[in-house]
This record gives structure tokens, sequence and C-alpha cells, in this order.
């Protein structure tokens, strides 16, 4: 690292490019001098909404709401935003009053059973017969219709069960953006909430001004597109929804459940059971893969692979060129692909082949799935998918004067494997060292600036948002995935130990979880395996078991012994590397041999 030079950070955006700068060690003393001095006196005092209340007086306590899915008009492909609205407002209301919210799943099973619609204009009778089927004493209706491709209209209603009474309501003329990043239905909420008498705290007030987070939009957006493929049949879809919501959010609870019970029902391989004939019941299950298929082939083709250009923000010097008045800088960048992306297809191919392998049948009715797909054709389920872009980057002096230009081409992906009757995916990522070798020593300043100025020779904003690209610094990178910001030898969140590097985080798991396991039970038992609760391991590669290796336990850290461990890396069909924590030597061996295993988690 350049000493004194580039000690402290900041990241800007000028002119639709991504920059870094590093500043002078006295930038950063100054700054943390001021920021702890202010705390002190409490300019930064920090507030966390959970720190107090969001309504004073009783919040409503009184009321049990009804909150229906308003009637849909004019919406077209986007049949699934009453669903969105009704949800989002349930939380709403939930977390910024006392009042009770009838449970969506529930209601919705009750007024089904007693065949009364959950959407349109009730009469005052509808109103006290969905009340008292629902225990609730309000009911909150309405309509959401598309007058334009610009413009929404949003009317509700909230109304007495048993008078049919109009307690509150609101109108609004809102566009497509507010509508679907929730700014107009946290306006409507609190509408709504102060005529009902909630007395909405300056906190709840300045919480339910803005849009909500990208999380939790894309939570309930999922979990409405879920609901609404529920309502067509197509179960697949709807699981796939499910499983989209709740990695988005796993608080949202209602995503959970929808997952959990939709998993339960595709594993269970009871499709088709109570048909007259085999040849009925073998068609189901056809029909099903087929699905499958193409929900694998329609999420590939639309949604992009997102990924992370991650920067270092640690400028490397070599060596001065006396003669030539010249000093080498370098730093890393890298393409990460998304961790999130392969989730639907794992989760939904798995869900899938358990219930395909419930029935017994597979083999009798001629399929090989997911080697294949529905038809006996090649397989839809197991993408091999990569992005490649050509980064274009600037080293800038202080003036913002351009010192050198480097172009290095990145790319990451995603391999989606079927083993060991399990789905599971395989990234690949980059990352080079990006060189400037002869910055002229008389161009040293105190403010250097990284700038991404192009990708793919285009504008960079323009080309990021497109092919959802964010642009990070290692460290922003880092607390991204974790929330926080890790270094090697600290503690994990599962309580094992973490192993960093500029473009990846591992956790490894504590001593007392190590075993001893053929290669493919090792393989089998990490995936399964839960530390303290937390779920998401796996048998290290050779490469991340190299690095424990020269990281971790050539300094006397994670409790490893001088053993062979077995890696995930796979010699030939017979044989799997191991890695020998006596030498550090590496070879490959029969996978029926018993080794030491050790479970590693990624961020």
């Amino acid at each position: 690292m350049m000493n004194g030079l580039f000690s402290c950070s900041q990241t800007v955006l000028l002119r639709g490019a991504a920059f870094f700068t590093k500043k002078h060690s006295f930038c950063r003393a100054l700054f943390f001098l001021i920021f702890a001095l202010a705390a002190l006196l409490g300019v930064f005092a920090p507030q966390t909404a959970g720190a107090e209340s969001f309504y004073t007086g009783d919040g409503g306590r009184a009321i049990r709401l009804a909150l229906l899915e308003p009637e849909g008009k004019n919406l077209g492909a986007d049949n699934w935003i009453p669903a969105y609205i009704q949800g989002v407002l349930s939380a709403d209301f939930s977390k910024y009053s006392a009042i009770t919210v009838i449970d969506r799943q529930n209601m919705d099973k009750v007024l089904a059973e007693q065949r009364i619609s959950k959407t349109g204009t009730y009469t005052e009778k509808e109103y006290a017969k969905i009340g008292a089927v629902t225990s609730a004493n309000h009911i909150l209706a309405g309509n959401i219709s598309k007058s334009s491709a610009a413009q929404y209209s949003l009317q509700l209603t909230v109304s007495h069960a048993e008078t049919g009474a109009r307690k509150a309501s609101f109108t609004v003329n809102t566009t497509p953006e507010k509508l679907l990043d929730a700014a107009a239905l946290n306006q409507a909420a609190a509408d709504l909430l102060g005529q009902l008498g909630v007395n909405l705290t300056e906190a709840a007030k300045a919480a339910l001004e803005p849009a909500q987070s990208e999380q939790a939009v894309n939570a309930q957006m999922n979990l409405a597109k879920g609901i609404e493929a529920m309502k067509k049949g197509t179960v697949v879809e709807a699981l796939s929804y499910f499983i989209q919501s709740a990695n988005s959010d796993p608080s949202l609870a209602e995503a959970v459940n929808r997952m959990n019970s939709t998993r339960a029902e595709v594993s269970s391989g009871s499709i088709g059971v109570d048909t007259r004939s085999e040849t009925a019941w073998r068609k189901a299950w056809t029909a099903r893969l087929a699905e499958c298929d193409k929900f694998v082939a329609d999420y590939v083709k639309n949604t992009p692979l997102a990924s992370y250009l991650v920067y270092s923000t640690d400028l490397q010097q070599g060596d001065i060129d006396i003669d030539k008045n010249t000093i080498p800088i370098s730093f890393d960048i890298g393409l990460l692909p998304d961790k999130n992306w392969p989730v639907p297809i794992t989760g939904v191919v798995d869900a899938v082949y358990a219930g395909l392998a419930e029935t017994g049948q597979a083999a009798a009715w001629g399929l090989d799935w997911p080697a294949k797909n529905a038809s006996g054709g090649a397989s839809q389920v197991t993408p091999n998918i990569t992005v490649k872009y050509n980064v274009a980057v600037q080293l800038l002096d202080e003036q913002g004067a351009v010192i050198g230009t480097q172009t290095v081409p990145l790319s990451a992906g995603w391999a989606i494997i079927f083993r060991d009757k399990k789905e599971s995916a395989e990234k690949s990522q980059t990352s080079v060292t990006v060189k400037f070798p002869a910055v002229s020593a008389d161009k040293i300043t105190e403010d250097f600036t990284i700038k991404i100025a192009s990708l793919d020779g285009a504008n960079v904003t323009n080309t990021a948002k497109k092919n959802k690209i964010s642009i990070l610094t290692a460290e922003n990178y880092m607390k991204t995935q974790t929330g926080r910001s890790y270094k090697t030898g600290d503690t994990g969140p599962a309580g094992g130990i973490m192993l960093c590097t500029v473009f990846s985080m591992l956790e490894v798991a504590p001593a007392s979880t190590e075993f001893k396991a053929t290669w493919s039970n090792a393989i089998a038992r990490c995936k399964s395996l839960k530390v303290n609760g937390i779920a998401g391991w796996h048998l290290p590669t050779k490469e991340e078991f190299d690095a424990m290796y020269q990281q971790l336990h050539k300094q006397g850290l994670g409790g490893f012994s001088n053993s062979w461990y077995w890696s995930s890396s796979e010699g030939n069909n017979n044989c799997a590397w191991f890695q020998d924590f006596g030498t550090g030597y590496q070879y490959y061996l029969l996978k029926r041999n018993e080794y030491s295993v050790r479970a590693v988690r990624a961020f």
C-alpha cells in the first residue's frame, strides 16, 4: 500500500461514471475526530424505528380489519398488482398501528369456503357476512385501474362490517413508479390510519413518507406474483416466486409459509395420484415436468444475471524507477455473480425432482428427468450462464486529469448442476490486477481517483442499469453481503472463523463440527449442516481449502488437525481432491476413502 497517500476513501458518482477517491491520512483523522465530537454532542445520535413507538394512544387496538384485495381493472399482464397492494397495506397497518389485520391466507380460505368474492363492490349485507366469517369489525376494499401507461387510479375505503358505514377513504392518481415502489401505498396507509383515529408519531410519518426499500418491494412483488400464479394453477411458477420473496426478505412470514407449503405440495408426489389410470398419472407428471422446464427456460431468458463490479481500495505501489522518475501503481478489480440469481432454479428443480422420486414410477414411465427434459430431449434445467464485459478503468490525479487508462476483460456466471440427486449452482468469477506501470512521480498527489470509464465501450450508468451491475468498493461489497465488515480470523455469525480476501468471504465451521466421511457423504452432510441455527454450508473446493491452509492453519487459526481433508473438487468419476494439512500437499484419491471434513459457507 502507498503509505501516507491512500489511507481513507470516499465513493462519488460523476458524469455517469463510478469514482473512488483515496484521501490523505490526515483527512481520516480529522473526519473521525469531528464525528466523535458530534456524536458526543448528540448531532449524529442514532435513531432506530424499533426504539420508539409509531403511535400514541391505543393505536386502533379495538379494530379487527379484513383487508381485501382491491379489484383490478385494465391491468393486463400486471394482474398481480392487487395482491401486491393488499400485501403492502397489510404490512403497513400491522407495523404502524395496533390494528389486528386478519391473516390473508386464512381469510382467503374462509372466503373461498363461503363462496364470497375477495374483490369487488360489496353491499351492506355482504360486508356483514364478510365480517362474521372473518371475525372482522372493519373491512378495507377498493379498486385499482390503469388509465394510461403513465397513470394508475387507486381508490380505497374502510367500512364498518356490521353497518357498512364508511369510516375512511383514500383516492389518488399516481405513476407506475410511485405505485410499484410503494410510495403511494405508504401514503394511503398513513392517510387511512389517521382517519381511523390512529395518532401516528413523527417517526411513523417519516418512515411512511418515502418509497420502501428495494428488498421489501421485491419481496412483496414476488409474493403477489406467486399468489396470482397459484390462482392460475401454475404451481411451479408460484413456488419460484415464493422462493424469491422469502429470499429477498426472510422476515416476511407469509412468503416463508407459502414457500414451505407449496414446496411440500410439489415434493409430495401427490399430483395425479387420484387419476383413474396409470397413463393419466404419467401424463399429469409429464405436464408438471414440462412446466418446470418452461419456467427455467423463461427465467434464464428474461432474468439478467445480476453481478457486482468490485474494486479494491488498497492501491499498491511498486519500486520507484529513479532514472525515469516513475512509480507503478496497481489495484485489484473483479466481477462477481449475484448469489441470489440461481436460487429459484435450484429450489424449484429440487422440489419437483423430490416429488417425481416420491412416485416411485419415474423409471417405469421412462422419465429421466432432469438429466433429460419432459419430452426426452436435452435437459433444460441445468443451464450454464456467463456474462462478459470489457471494463475501461482510468486513474486520475487530484485535478481530475487522466494519468492512465487500462481496459480489462471480466466475466462471471453460474453453472447449474444436478449431482447426487440434488440441484446445485457453481459460480464462476474473475479478478485481475489493473496495472498503471509508470505513473510520473511528479503527479503523485494527496488525492487519486479510480474511474470506471466505460463498460463495453458504452456509458457506465446506462449499461450498469440495463445489465443489473452494481459497482462497489470491495469494502462496501462485503457490507452488502454480510451487513458488516470482517477480517480473517474474526468470529463469524455462526461461531466459525472468517476467511476474507478482496473478493470473497467465507466462514469456516467451528472445529467441533469436524467429522470423517467418504467424499459423497461429506458433500451431503455439509449441505445439511446447521451451526447455531445457520444453514447454507458446503464442502470447500480445493482452492478454498488451500486458502484455509495458508491463511488460517499456518497461522495457528481454525483448530485444524494435520490430517487429510476432502475437497469438493473432483479429479475424475472415481477420485476427488484432498489436502494434507500437515504438508499443504494436494492430490486426488478414491472417493470411497474416509478423510476429515470441514464445511464452509460463502456470503
